[in-house]
Parts: C-alpha cells; structure tokens; sequence
C-alpha cells in the first residue's frame, strides 16, 4: 500500500503522486502572480498558419481580470514575417466592448503579440510609448475654444477654456501608436506563453470614427520604393497598404497620399519651397520627430517600412511608429545584434545614423537636406529630457516589472527554439543605450 494523498505518515509515497505534486509545485501559474491572464478554446486556433483565414465565432475565451468571457466573433493571425514562428500574433474582434488599454475608451477589437522574437517581452511597447514621451513634448493645449458665434469659451471663473486643437497630439497617450501590457495566454486549456495584449493597427489607436465622411485613415508602409516615398501607390499590391478609411470610398486616400509622395520626390533650392509645397501635405514636426527617434533608437527596420501614415482631414499626414521589435540594437536581418556605434565598416555596425539613411528614404533625406541644425537642436534636447538614457531605463523599467522572474524562465520551457533568452533583457538595452547615446553626442555634439 503506497500513500497517494502524500499525508499520511507510515506509508511509502504513491511514486505518481510525487511526480504530480513536483509538477504542480514547479509548474508557472501566472495567476498566482497577478498576472492577467487570457483562456481561449478552439479547435481550429492550431490549424491557423497565416492571415487568411478567419475564424467566425468559432472560439470562446475569458479574461478574468476584465470580467469579460464570451465570443471571439473574428480570430485570426496578425502580422506578416511573424506568421513563420510557432507562437503566433493573434487579432480578437470580441463580442463585448471594454477599456483594455485605459484612456482608449471601450473596445472590442485587440491584439495579442507573441514577442517570440523579442524575449525581452517589451520592445514593442515600450518603443512606442517612448515614441509617445517624444511626441508629447510638443503638446501646449493653448488654444482657445469658441462657440459658433466666434465667442470665446470661459468657465465660471472667467479663465479661457483652452485645448490641444492638433489632431495627433490630441490623442495623448503614444500618440497614434500601439499601446498594451504583458498577460499570459492559454489556448485550449494549454499554457502558451507571455504576450502583450495591444492596441490593432486601425482606427481606434489614432482615436479616429470608425465612420465619417470628414477622411480619416491609415496607411501602412510595407517596404521600398512606395514605403520610402520614392514611388507613388496603388495601395492595393504594392508596398503600401490601406489598414483603415472612414469612407467606403477609397480613392480620395489613394491620391491624397500620393499628392504626398509627389511633393516629397521633387526638387527643391530652398527650405521655403520645401515648406510651401510639403507642409500642407505632412506634419513636418511628427515627420522629424520620427527620423530623429528612428536613429535614437537605431530603428533599423523602420525606414522604409513599419512607421505608419495617418491623415485626420484626409489631405494631412502625420507620422506615426509601429512595428518596433527591431530597435536597441535589434535587428531583422539576423539573429545577432548591432553595435550602439553605427558609422564604422564592421557589419555589425550597419545600424542608423542620420546620414546613411537618406539615402534609403525620400522624406529624410530632404529632412537632412533642409532641418539639419533644427534636427540636432531637437535631438540634444530630447537625449536631455525624454529620451535620455535614464528615462529609456526606467521605461523599460516599468513595464518588465510586471512579469515575473519565473514567467520568463517558463517561457523558454515552453518555447525552446526562442533565440538570444540568455543575453535579450532589459539590462543588455539598457547598456546598449547608454552606449549609444555616448556615440551620438561624441559624433554630432562633441565637435
């Protein structure tokens, strides 16, 4: 007779008990770190291999920490390249709207990434909020507010009721980028690992109606030559895409961006005919913004694809980050890492820096060409306020600390083929910007 409750005293041990109690006692239970945690069922969710499948109300999950349980109406796989890895990006169109990322509102419609080429579990995110800190240095909120009378608006006290009246910095948070958390993710009762449950690429991360016939969309770049402004688009097969119109008719977004391009392409003598024909056209500052954070952050998949296109009066566009797992040293070409100092001939330094990348996109390099010094002026400030190595840190910071030392040893058990787990933290980007940003103020700032 052997004990199998593994409390009785006299009796061997039932050696199945054992295994099952050290299982039990090593396995993860995020929940036991107050983790949220995402159940998903399906018997179809495997089967998915890329984006063109839908699953239609074929899956059921619950969100305890969100007290929402119910209908996955549309389940699909998100992402492109990504579609090859094992653990797969997934967009959830719910039957139920709630207020996943606070200050978006209520919303059915999210994104959970995988991160299985980022064991950092953060990039992503916090590139974008990061993005949000950069934008958000521009935000005055001094405009005052009339009726339609043209008078004034006041409160009791007399004081001028003022806003933000420009369209991307009145969205606040990252600022028309994506937005999210870490949670871990069982599917069919199945642990599956860590993921960042986030803002999809459409219409409500830049705050837009879902409908309106006042032109709002979003553009997505997918590679050169239309992602780097150096061909106009037809938006439906070449290396621009579509990913959000207000209107059901698209063709105003079609010419609106490619009035864009045109501008962009031209030949130009002076900073005053660059700004006459392009700034009717661009957000210039959210355009420098971008170039600038791109090198900051040596964004070296973000130059020519990967950055969003947003228009909220469909002749205006505004830049906008996404798709930032290749950033801090990160890159897609290889499973290596690139060197903080981006401008000697190792190939591993083949990252960044203002000048090589006007050669790979349009816009940039007329940026160079015309704002270089209020580039430089507006990087310095940043690498001393927002961006500085310090804010990066605890950035990252922030968000890591809310997974678990042992959720990323369980994620390596649960995903072995994962690369770079040993070296791929918050403490190598740390180091890496630190560096980098000692590179860039001996390069542009020291001379």
């Amino acid at each position: 007779m052997t004990d199998v409750t593994l409390t009785q005293a006299g009796l061997p041990a039932d050696g199945q008990a054992v295994g099952e109690a050290i299982k039990n006692t090593t396995s993860f239970k995020p929940e036991k770190y107050g983790m949220p945690v995402l159940y998903l069922w399906g018997s179809n969710i495997l089967s998915l291999k890329d984006k063109s499948k839908t699953l239609k109300n074929e899956v059921t999950y619950s969100f305890p920490a969100y007290r929402v349980s119910g209908t996955v109406e549309k389940f699909k796989v998100q992402g492109s390249s990504s579609v090859a890895w094992p653990k797969k990006n997934y967009t959830l169109n719910l039957d139920t709207s709630f207020e996943g990322i606070s200050g978006y509102g209520k919303n059915h419609k999210y994104v959970i990434k995988a991160n299985y080429a980022d064991p950092s579990q953060a990039l992503n995110v916090v590139g974008a909020r990061l993005w949000g800190s950069i934008r958000d240095t521009h935000k005055h909120a001094d405009t005052g507010i009339i009726n339609i009378n043209g008078d004034q608006l006041v409160d009791s006290k007399g004081n001028r009721i003022v806003a933000e009246t420009d369209p991307q910095l009145s969205i606040g948070g990252t600022y028309g980028a994506v937005d999210g958390f870490p949670i871990a993710v069982y599917i069919n009762d199945q642990y599956w690992g860590l993921y960042s449950f986030s803002i999809p690429k459409d219409d409500w991360m830049a705050k837009m109606p879902k409908k309106s016939e006042s032109k709002y969309a979003i553009i997505d770049t997918i590679w050169s030559p239309q992602g780097a402004l150096l061909k106009e688009t037809n938006l439906k097969d070449d290396k621009m895409e579509l990913q959000f119109c207000s209107t059901k008719d698209t063709t105003w977004a079609k010419d609106s961006v490619n009035e864009l391009i045109r501008a962009v392409l031209a030949n130009y003598d002076t900073v005053d005919d660059f700004n006459k024909a392009v700034s009717p056209l661009l957000d210039i500052d959210s355009a420098i913004d971008y170039y600038i954070f791109s090198v900051l952050v040596d964004n070296d998949d973000g130059i020519f694809r990967n950055y969003l296109l947003q228009t909220f009066d469909g002749k205006k566009w505004y830049i906008a980050a996404y798709d930032l797992d290749s950033i801090f040293g990160r890159t897609p070409d290889f499973w290596e890492h690139l060197r903080a100092k981006s401008d000697t001939n190792d190939w591993r330094d083949h990252g960044v820096t203002f000048e090589n990348v006007t050669n790979a996109n349009r816009l940039m390099y007329q940026l160079w060409k015309f704002y270089k010094e209020e580039i430089l002026k507006r990087t310095k400030a940043l690498i001393d306020g927002v961006m500085s190595d310090s804010a990066v840190d605890t950035a990252f910071v922030d968000y890591v600390r809310h997974i678990p030392l042992t959720a990323f040893n369980a994620e390596l058990e649960r995903w072995p083929g994962m690369q770079n787990t040993s070296v791929d933290n918050i403490n190598r980007i740390g180091r890496w910007y630190m560096q980098r940003i000692a590179w860039l103020k001996n390069k542009y700032f020291n001379n």
